[in-house]
Formats: C-alpha cells, structure tokens, sequence
C-alpha cells in the first residue's frame, strides 16, 4: 500500500503545526514498531506527500487563532492498494 497527502493553504498561512513526522521502524520479538525519529517535515503550501503505508509516522497539532475555514490547513489523504 502507498499512502498520500495532499496539503494546500492560504498564504500567508494563518496556523502553526502539522508537521509530518516519520520514525525508524525497529522489530523486537516479532513485533514491528516505531523507534526513533527520522524525518520531522513542514509540507509546503500545495505539495503532495507519497509514502509506504507501513511507515510509522504521525502529524503534530495543528493551532490556529481562528475557526475560519480560509485559515486552517487542508489535507486531501487517502491509501492505493498496488
């Protein structure tokens, strides 16, 4: 499987956060799991992100000073089975 992101913003963007973050996989007794970290990304405005679905990875908190629509970062995301 093959996972992607897309990411897309107003500018200036109006949000802090939602760093991508991918970790080393480690296998301990069978099991596999996140070890340490390995990439710490800033999307940039209107890039998309592939990535093997297996890899451990997680997006930080997003805060923003509004609930406007026009000021929060928009995600388009989903998985293709290859």
């Amino acid at each position: 499987r093959v996972s992607y992101v897309y990411y897309f913003h107003q500018e200036p963007k109006r949000f802090s956060g939602g760093h991508l973050r991918f970790y080393y996989s480690k296998l301990q007794d069978g099991v596999n799991s996140a070890g340490s970290l390995a990439a710490d990304i800033e999307p940039p405005r209107n890039s998309l992100m592939i990535f093997p679905s297996h890899t451990h990875h997680e997006v930080t908190p997003i805060t923003c000073a509004t609930t406007a629509l026009g000021d929060q970062r928009l995600t388009i995301n989903g998985w293709l089975c290859v």
